[in-house]
């Protein structure tokens, strides 16, 4: 049984990879890295947590899904052998209040609070204050959205991000480049989400 999808268990930019199938099957301790299975025996998760005050199973295990694990595991057994992310370097806030929306006239985006020096957005013009409200025409719901995308690119590949700024619509195209370049300078966002 599942009970909920897209579950976070920790805020933050720690949990920003994190989202996880609820489930009411029964991950007692030990059972993680174990298969979770639909009806059809599919693989759809990969057992990783459960919710415990005493040790034991306690009615809610979490998975990561498989279509998470998938590029992973691809990229641990390719050439490189490490995952490798790709980010525009900014940090965000994370939930944006509807009354900006309303304000600025869109009805979801992402509020870009830091921008890494000499990084992708910053060489792309982007800055804080701006709000990402889509990449490549698609729409940005929100920064989960917006980090499973850009995430999923490769270094060197371009997006094209549209934002506000000052209420007006602009674009910019921007170079991903490897996660692990871009978020370490970002300077006093320790717990705040990037991308």
């Amino acid at each position: 049984i599942i009970s909920a999808k897209n579950r976070t268990i920790e805020k933050g930019a720690k949990g920003q990879f994190q989202h996880f199938i609820q489930t009411d099957a029964a991950i007692n301790p030990g059972n993680s890295g174990g298969p979770l299975l639909n009806m059809d025996g599919q693989v759809i998760g990969v057992n990783t947590a459960i919710y415990t005050t005493a040790a034991g199973y306690q009615g809610v295990g979490f998975a990561m899904p498989s279509n998470t694990v998938i590029p992973v595991y691809n990229d641990l057994i390719g050439p490189q052998h490490k995952v490798v992310r790709g980010s525009i370097g900014i940090s965000f806030q994370p939930d944006l209040p509807a009354a900006v929306g309303r304000v600025y006239g869109f009805k979801s985006g992402v509020l870009v609070s830091s921008v890494s020096k000499g990084g992708p957005a910053e060489q792309a013009g982007i800055k804080v204050g701006d709000i990402i409200t889509s990449v490549d025409g698609k729409p940005i719901k929100d920064g989960d959205d917006l980090v499973n995308i850009i995430s999923d690119r490769r270094p060197g590949t371009t997006a094209k991000i549209g934002y506000v700024r000052s209420g007006q619509q602009q674009s910019a195209t921007v170079t991903i480049q490897d996660r692990t370049k871009t978020v370490g300078s970002l300077t006093g966002q320790n717990n705040a989400p990037s991308e």
